[in-house]
């Protein structure tokens, strides 16, 4: 179960303050000591390709968690989560996409992911517990609207009951999505880790 949290907002669980772009060095692995814990699930990131924050944040953090882990006593297994954005654009007769399929990330975003999984087998070769489920499109309350069915949720919700028209770019793309409680039960599966009935 979680019971400890790793971030800069506040969560229901107790929370270890921790800004990736500002925290001195060696400061995870105290945390990770600290906590205990036999798992650890990294679903943090960002697409925001402003200055080096990508790197740091999506790159940097996750070399940092690995190295946590591998030194800590317990040394607990790690859950990196990856995305579709790894494997690039691809063709319609290379979808549905596998898992062997080659890597070509076409986005910043994606070569910063696609670096995490690198160093999560980096560190799965050196013995230490890691997973690496690349996660499409999983959705549910509280999407931002930089994406698109955040988006249509608060456009939606700002049209009520007055009726309107909502606003779509082409829909010609097929997506398949995925539920947010779906997805964290099939990590919890991954990780060895038994839902409560």
């Amino acid at each position: 179960w979680v019971v400890q949290a790793v971030g800069r907002r506040p969560a229901a669980v107790e929370t270890f303050p921790f800004d990736i772009l500002a925290a001195p060095p060696g400061a995870l692995r105290a945390i990770v000591e600290r906590s205990d814990c036999d798992r650890v699930f990294h679903l943090a990131g960002t697409t925001s390709d402003a200055g080096d924050a990508i790197d740091r944040v999506n790159v940097g953090f996750a070399e940092a968690l690995l190295d946590a882990a591998a030194h800590a006593s317990r040394r607990p297994g790690v859950v990196l989560a990856g995305t579709a954005a790894e494997y690039g654009e691809m063709p319609a007769s290379a979808l549905p996409a596998r898992e062997d399929q080659p890597c070509r990330p076409a986005t910043r975003y994606g070569a910063t992911k696609l670096r995490q999984t690198e160093l999560g087998l980096a560190a799965a070769a050196m013995g230490l517990t890691v997973h690496l489920p690349r996660m499409f499109n999983v959705i549910g309350p509280g999407m931002r609207p930089h994406l698109g069915l955040g988006r249509f949720a608060r456009d939606i919700a700002a049209l009520g009951r007055a009726g309107g028209v909502l606003t779509t770019g082409p829909l010609v793309a097929r997506r398949d999505f995925v539920a947010v409680g779906e997805a964290v039960r099939a990590l919890m599966r991954l990780s060895g880790l038994r839902q409560a009935a």
